[in-house]
């Protein structure tokens, strides 16, 4: 089995969850919360988690995850990139399961 494949199946495994598409990418969400996105390529997922446990995350395997912010006032503010107004500043942050500089 596929790592994405085992990934899939892990998320529709929890309680509600379903797979929807979203843009480009396939999304997985319980009652319509995006919890974890799949670009096109297939190659690395975006894990919605809380701001509070990304450092820790990066910490335990820094070459496999990564820290992005999509944006919000509160990351702006902070310095941090991104830009999509509006959203709720605690959903906006995700590890990306991918190889540094991928």
């Amino acid at each position: 089995m596929s790592d994405l494949a085992e990934a899939r199946r892990l998320a529709l495994s929890l309680p509600e969850a379903t797979e929807q598409p979203h843009f480009d990418m396939a999304s997985f969400r319980v009652r319509g919360k995006i919890f974890v996105t799949v670009p096109p390529e297939g190659t690395r997922l975006h894990v919605f988690i809380d701001p509070l446990e990304v450092e820790g995350y990066v910490a335990q395997d820094p070459a496999r995850i990564r820290a992005s912010a999509l944006g919000g006032p509160a990351q702006r503010a902070a310095g941090q990139p991104g830009g999509h107004p509006g959203r709720d500043p605690g959903r906006n942050h995700r590890g990306g399961l991918a190889p540094q500089g991928a």
